[in-house]
């Protein structure tokens, strides 16, 4: 049971930090949320990895950027 609390808690974070993603991507490249979930979608299946690790990059390089 304390195995699935912590997978439930780390899918969690992950979905928070697509949201993250998507938005960002929202606003610098001018796109819709389905585009910007697309384009996070691709990128993962270019590099075979997983959306939240691509998120993950994203919004290092968003920080990096400020």
């Amino acid at each position: 049971m304390r195995e699935d609390a912590l997978r439930a808690r780390q899918e969690l974070q992950e979905h928070k930090l697509i949201e993250q993603a998507k938005r960002h991507l929202m606003k610098v490249e001018d796109l819709s949320e389905e585009a910007a979930y697309q384009a996070l979608r691709r990128e993962a299946m270019t590099h075979r990895t997983r959306i939240a690790e691509v998120a993950r990059v994203v919004m290092e390089m968003a920080k990096d950027r400020l």
